[in-house]
């Protein structure tokens, strides 16, 4: 009786494990891959530490863009950016140069404008000397040569500092409108 116990037992194990295996799907046999990716990006493509140069129909340099990472979506037409700085020849009149650097930046490519996040530092030379403005956010837009910023606002030219909520700039005519909670310091020379 005994051997027929664990002869029973014998059959119902090895049936139980075939059962398991029959059941089982394969991935469930194979060795886990390490590094094993499970969403592809959805970028067309990336870059690191890029720089890049735009001409204008004359040939003259417009602008040079440097960062450290670039995202690129076709199907949006976008260029995602990591750390971007931004130099904008002949931004200013015609010896200027406006140079923006932020944490995070998009190219708009339909529109051609750029938007800056993160801590925006912007500098350019301007009619009274070194100007510098910090925001949040700014967009600027490469045809018409104009700048929006939000979030805060914050300039300082050699005899003014100025802070607000928001600021439209024209660096070709060099009008600056802030806009909301307006403070003013002003040392005349």
């Amino acid at each position: 009786m005994i051997k027929q116990f664990f002869f029973m037992l014998g059959i119902v194990t090895t049936a139980g494990f075939l059962l398991l295996i029959w059941d089982s799907p394969p991935e469930s046999f194979l060795r886990p891959q390490a590094g094993k990716v499970d969403k592809l990006p959805s970028a067309d493509s990336y870059m690191k530490n890029i720089k890049s140069h735009m001409f204008s129909a004359s040939g003259d340099r417009q602008f040079t863009l440097r960062a450290s990472k670039m995202s690129f979506f076709s199907d949006r037409a976008q260029l995602f950016l990591k750390q971007p700085t931004f130099l904008a020849q002949q931004a200013v009149g015609k010896s200027g140069e406006l140079t923006v650097t932020a944490d995070n930046g998009i190219l708009l490519k339909n529109t051609q404008i750029f938007e800056f996040n993160g801590k925006v530092n912007a500098n350019w030379e301007s009619t009274e000397g070194q100007t510098q403005l910090k925001t949040h956010r700014l967009s600027y837009t490469i045809a018409n040569n104009t700048a929006k910023a939000s979030g805060g606002a914050y300039l300082k030219t050699p005899q003014t500092e100025i802070t607000g909520d928001a600021l439209s700039a024209d660096f070709q005519t060099e009008i600056f409108t802030i806009e909301s909670k307006v403070r003013a310091i002003h040392e005349p020379i």
